[in-house]
């Protein structure tokens, strides 16, 4: 058993997070986002599909949202995506529509293979900018 985790964090992507409040979260563990674009919180349970990064530190959140973690996120890049039909949710899964990214179908049983281009840092409407973090992943749906 390893005494201490390896790691390098060189070239990781890091950004600075409230905890979400009453939400406990501990270093190295999963989150995903609150209910704004700056706030974490911690996963929903196993397979949560809706994860970004990484806790780099532990926090629990309070109601003035003052209590501040580092995560370190999945991508190495967070860039600018035009938002097509359908919409973008911010913390899910995208993928490439005609006109924009928009979320992916919900990952099912089925033999329709979908590419997720990306994790949406933000919320938006077609026609919309919106930070995308690139993540390229297969996934298969029903639809």
């Amino acid at each position: 058993m390893a005494t201490r985790a390896n790691a390098d964090l060189k070239n990781t992507l890091i950004k600075r997070y409230a905890v979400k409040n009453t939400s406990v979260i501990t270093a190295g563990s999963r989150v995903r986002f609150g209910a704004t674009d700056i706030e974490v919180d911690a996963t929903s349970g196993a397979n949560d599909d809706t994860c970004f990064g990484t806790a780099l530190e532990g926090g629990t959140g309070n109601a003035g949202g003052t209590v501040l973690i580092d995560v370190a996120l999945d991508g190495h890049q967070i860039v600018a995506m035009t938002v097509g039909t359908g919409g973008s949710t911010r913390g899910l899964k995208q993928v490439q529509a005609a006109n924009g990214v928009t979320d992916a179908p919900a990952n099912a049983d089925g033999t329709v293979v979908h590419t997720s281009i990306g994790i949406a840092m933000q919320t938006g409407v077609a026609g919309d900018l919106i930070g995308v973090m690139p993540i390229n992943a297969r996934f298969v749906c029903a639809t």
